[in-house]
């Protein structure tokens, strides 16, 4: 599909589920400017209900009811998209026959973590793959849309991710795509600028120092 009615398509279905989110932007190849497009993709940041009191407990408890999975059923009603086969609290697809064009919606549901989510989903995917490795080279990685500031750990001979997941102490926040940049030394590059080749030269000029980050 052309950019321009993929965009057009896109603005529309991110208008119509804004209100399910506190944040909700278009990525993928239409944010870099592909001209073809096979997708939508849309990056959110979940709504959460209060805290709930635990009946048995002093303390209130950790669960919050996810406000975003409850609304955006009623919010695609009449619109001309159906939910698919993948329905998780992360991951929807989204499908829409009259125009013949499927919305990958992914959902964050940490603000710290809206950058490098929002970065991964923006592509492309041989971007992605070079700053993985550079990230690992760097020894740190990244578990889910969290930049963890120490290498994997290792299990069976084999490297495997964080088990504390999102309790790490050694997590980088990255509330935004400059904070990802900032955080590995390296400068911004705007969505439409991004590949393997102009992350290799920018690694490049700054030469053995990227692979010897700076520790708080």
């Amino acid at each position: 599909m052309d950019v321009r009615k993929a965009m057009l398509i896109a603005c529309m279905l991110q208008e119509r589920l804004a209100p399910a989110f506190k944040r909700l932007e278009i990525a993928g190849s239409i944010r870099r400017g592909k001209q073809e497009v096979k997708d939508i993709e849309l990056v959110g940041l979940a709504r959460f209900g209060p805290l709930q009191p635990d009946l048995f407990a002093d303390s209130q408890t950790s669960n919050q009811e996810n406000l975003t999975n409850l609304e955006i059923p009623s919010l695609l009603e009449d619109s001309g998209w159906e939910i698919g086969d993948k329905d998780g609290p992360r991951f929807k697809q989204l499908v829409n026959a009259q125009h013949n064009i499927n919305c990958d919606l992914f959902i964050l549901h940490d603000p710290m973590e809206w950058g490098l989510g929002f970065l991964i989903r923006t592509g492309p995917a041989e971007f992605n793959i070079k700053l993985m490795s550079s990230i690992q080279r760097q020894d740190r990685h990244v578990t889910g849309n969290r930049l963890h500031g120490h290498p994997k750990g290792e299990r069976k001979g084999k490297r495997v991710e964080c088990d504390k997941g999102d309790r790490c102490r050694l997590i980088i926040p990255t509330p935004s795509e400059e904070a990802v940049f900032e955080a590995l030394g390296l400068p911004f590059l705007p969505p439409e600028e991004r590949s393997e080749e102009r992350l290799a030269a920018e690694i490049g000029h700054i030469g053995h120092r990227f692979y010897l980050p700076e520790v708080a």
